[in-house]
């Protein structure tokens, strides 16, 4: 049985949901932690034509790979990859070129979308979470292969959980999504993040969504409990006893944290944090020490200690 990955938790909230009534995001990647462990650049780029990006990325890479940005032009963005799809063109244009030109040269969401729409090979399916800092507009912008769906709002919040909530996508080109099902990752983190979100309604700001992506409530168990279930994601925690198609004690989850508002996105600036959003540790040779049948990637996994929350700017 080969490691899976399920990647990212998100959220986009603004209006009545947020404490000064802007936009705040907020996101988390999940991955490998053997790839994972090396998206820890922040990428400011000035290209000759369009606006300036800061972007979350890895070195070498035009694109952020982890999919989350500020432009100059006041868009910011992010994902969460829908799971359990499958689809692709071979005569289409791929993700990371389609999202660079986005980036860089939609002026609003609707531009991000027509662009992102552009030659589309259906290779990376993702539910873009979507912010123009201009028009206080956020948006769900959900692209399979066949389908796609689009919606915005002025006042609400858009959750990612990496399973499509458009029927279309989820039903037709998806299979075993785990959207019901409580037990799994995506369908857990459905239901937490509207607990978080509704319970919090106009208080969220940074150091609020800061907290969301450090949650470890376990809505299966009811209770606290460090697993793959959670936000903020510890497959290295979980023996699976409730997800037995899944290897126990994976060495996968969570591998930061990122956060931003609309004042923030204005100066072109964002909190980020390396490693779990939560800031606990990881040992790569405890690990292997306590999980020998992961030998294998011994050499390959890296320490990854606690840190701080800390800003970057593109000044």
């Amino acid at each position: 049985m080969p490691l899976k990955n399920d990647k990212c938790s998100a959220f986009i909230a603004t209006g009545d949901y947020t404490e000064d009534g802007k936009i705040v995001m907020a996101h988390n990647t999940w991955n490998l932690y053997a790839a994972g462990q090396y998206v820890n650049i922040m990428m400011d780029l000035q290209p000759d034509e369009g606006f300036r990006i800061l972007m979350q990325s890895a070195a070498g890479l035009i694109d952020s790979s982890t999919d989350y940005f500020i432009t100059s032009a006041g868009i910011i963005g992010t994902e969460t990859t829908i799971g359990g799809y499958s689809g692709f063109d071979e005569n289409g244009t791929p993700e990371f070129m389609r999202e660079r030109q986005a980036m860089q040269y939609a002026k609003t969401i609707n531009e991000w979308v027509q662009i992102m729409q552009k030659g589309n090979n259906g290779a990376y399916a993702n539910s873009w979470l979507l912010g123009d800092i201009n028009t206080n507009e956020i948006a769900r912008f959900e692209q399979g292969l066949k389908y796609d769906s689009f919606e915005s709002t002025s006042n609400g919040y858009y959750a990612g959980y990496n399973v499509a909530i458009d029927l279309k996508i989820r039903n037709q080109e998806c299979s075993n999504s785990g959207y019901s099902d409580i037990r799994k990752p995506m369908g857990a983190r459905r239901i937490r993040w509207n607990e978080l979100i509704e319970g919090y309604k106009g208080k969220i700001d940074t150091e609020l969504a800061r907290t969301f992506l450090g949650d470890h409530y376990d809505v299966y168990l009811g209770e606290e409990n460090m697993c793959s279930r959670n936000i903020c994601s510890h497959y290295d925690l979980d023996p699976m006893q409730y997800w037995p198609e899944r290897l126990p004690y994976a060495p996968q989850g969570c591998v930061d944290g990122k956060v931003v508002d609309s004042r923030m996105a204005g100066e072109m600036k964002m909190w980020a944090r390396w490693g779990s959003s939560c800031g606990t540790p990881f040992d790569a040779e405890e690990f292997i020490e306590l999980h020998p049948q992961y030998d294998w990637l011994k050499g390959y996994l890296i320490n990854r200690p606690s840190q701080e929350w800390a800003t970057f700017s593109s000044k």
